[in-house]
């Protein structure tokens, strides 16, 4: 049987006890920076190779708490690829990412005077997109790409009753082939709202 990314997050989610799943419900606006954590990727061009890298920009998210399990959405776009290594050529494409993850959350302190922090890991998919401003260039690149992604961060909450706040630092990065590719990483804060 062929192995899947879906197929993983499935088989983890049926792991958690259902007691675990049966807990308060919280939802979490989040906005924050998205930041490129290494350069995108190295590509051969017609005459050289040419090192293409991401410029930081806004970053929106949405959490989803259930217990040990959350899902999370983060959301960038306007970021600029430029060409590093073939003179100032300035952006060659306009960005944006989208990136879905599934997580187990890890809260190995108790609440003290309402401050919660926590560790989370998991998976999901990020995609890829790119507008290029030249149809002429001579990067040899897809205009979208969706990979798997492992998910992984930290952060915690201040709760007032069924109100808080939250503040996380996580890491979307790549895996394929047997090793890391691209890390996309959000520093966020936001509310955190009970549901019920």
């Amino acid at each position: 049987m062929r192995f899947t990314p879906m197929l993983a997050l499935a088989a983890a989610l049926t792991l958690v006890p259902a007691a675990a799943r049966a807990q308060s419900v919280h939802v979490s606006p989040m906005i924050g920076a998205y930041i490129p954590a290494s350069d995108f990727q190295t590509l051969k061009g017609s005459a050289e190779e040419i090192r293409l890298e991401r410029e930081a920009t806004l970053g929106l998210g949405l959490i989803l708490d259930l217990g040990m399990i959350r899902g999370t959405v983060a959301y960038a776009t306007g970021t600029d690829l430029s060409e590093e290594g073939v003179g100032d050529t300035g952006a060659i494409a306009d960005g944006t990412l989208l990136a879905l993850g599934a997580d187990l959350v890890i809260r190995p302190i108790p609440r003290l005077l309402g401050l919660q922090p926590y560790l989370l890991g998991g998976a999901g998919l990020k995609r890829h997109g790119y507008s290029f401003k030249d149809s002429g260039t001579a990067v040899d690149f897809p205009d979208s790409e969706t990979d798997f992604a492992l998910h992984f961060g930290i952060g915690a909450d201040m709760m007032l009753g069924g109100l808080g706040i939250v503040a996380e630092f996580s890491d979307f990065a790549t895996f394929a082939d047997g090793s890391f590719g691209p890390h996309d990483a959000f520093a966020t804060v936001g509310l955190r709202l009970r549901l019920f």
